[in-house]
This record gives structure tokens, sequence and C-alpha cells, in this order.
């Protein structure tokens, strides 16, 4: 019976233990194709555990395993590094939990933008001694943003530039000059060049060649 019972529970524990390899597998492929990893940080001993698609997001070889929060710190990127430490002290004292994006700047010079979502985990007495949380590659959203920003940008400065005649021109009866919005007296062909995209070219029509060249034969 001894034996039988003892065969009983070395077979609940390699169910468990496969039903346990399962799920990390699938949690692998769902950080995978998500461009998602997950990350935990004791602050008591400076200890980092990362998952293994969080190395593939820095751009760190898994075998580095030798993990500190400082490890983590170091992709931040320069000029984000500022706005990123307060934040997170922020977050030690109020407990918020809102996710923020930075800059990373990878191994390889790669820089990537991440958004990060972490919670804080506190002790008996209300003090933080455990932070974990999840980063997900933003990049390539960044990038359609961008370049949809710089689109638009465009299109208003394409905008800006078209110009229309509306309204009433004032134009003199004698000359043909026409008055503009400040007041002054402009020749036909320079205000239209100014206030709209056409070109202008120069022609005699067919009733002042008859006028001004009478000997013309055309």
């Amino acid at each position: 019976m001894l034996v039988s019972a003892a065969i009983r529970d070395i077979t609940v524990q390699k169910l468990a233990k496969n039903e346990l390899i399962r799920k990390n597998q699938l949690l692998s492929y769902a950080e995978k194709i998500t461009m998602m990893g997950n990350w935990q940080w004791n602050i008591i001993t400076n200890s980092v555990k990362w998952s293994n698609n969080l190395y593939k997001i820095f751009g760190l070889d898994e075998k580095h395993t030798d993990l500190t929060y400082e490890t983590y710190s170091n992709f931040v990127h320069p000029d984000d590094k500022e706005f990123h430490n307060q934040l997170v002290e922020q977050r030690i004292k109020t407990k918020d939990d809102k996710p923020f994006e930075y800059r990373v700047l990878c191994k390889d010079e790669t820089i990537k933008y991440v958004m990060v979502q972490m919670e804080v985990v506190d002790n008996d007495q209300g003090e933080a001694i455990f932070f974990q949380g999840t980063v997900i590659d933003i990049t390539e959203r960044k990038k359609f943003e961008e370049e949809r920003e710089k689109l638009i940008k465009e299109l208003q400065e394409a905008l800006k530039e078209i110009k229309t005649l509306r309204g009433i021109l004032p134009l003199c009866s004698f000359c043909k000059k026409i008055r503009d919005d400040k007041g002054y007296w402009e020749q036909v062909d320079v205000y239209i060049h100014k206030h709209s995209q056409a070109e202008i070219s120069h022609g005699i029509c067919p009733d002042c060649v008859k006028e001004h060249y009478p000997d013309l034969d055309i």
C-alpha cells in the first residue's frame, strides 16, 4: 500500500509539473505575439527577475542572470531617465498603477518605445518591498503615430500655401489695377500671382492687336 501511495503521489506531482510547464509556454507565446514582457523587483534585496521576452525586447542575452534594478534602469533613454526615476519614486509613495511610456536604449543602440505598468506590494507596515509589472514594446505604434502627425502637419502647411481669390476685388476702371486689402494698388498680374497658384504669362488678344498694331495682318 505504501508503494501504491508513493506512485500516486509521484503521478500527481508530475501532472502538476507538466501543467505548470504548459502554462508557462502559453504565457511565453502570449508575450511574444503581444511584444510584452513581465518583471519582478524585490526592493529589499534589489534582485530582479525578467521573463524571456523581456530579454528580447531589451536585446539582452538570456544568460545574463545577474539582474538588479540598475540593470533595468540603465536601459532607460538618457533623455527620459529623470522622468522615469521620478515616476518610480512617486509610484512607491502613491501606489498609482496607471501605465506610462518612455524610451529605452537597447544594447545594440536601438531606441524603442515601451509602455510600462507596475504595481507595488507593501509589507504589514505599509512599506513598499516589491515591484512587479509588464513592459510592452510600442515602437511600431509610435512610429505610426509620428508618421500620422507628420502627414497632418504637411497637409496643414500645404493648405496654408494654397491661396484663393474671394470676395469683391476693387478694380480701377481706367488702369485696371487692383486694390489689395491694405489699400495699395497693384497690377492685376502681380495681384493674381500673390493670391493664387497661377503663373502669369503675357500675350496680346486680337482686339488689342487691331487697336495697337493696325498694320499687322492677322
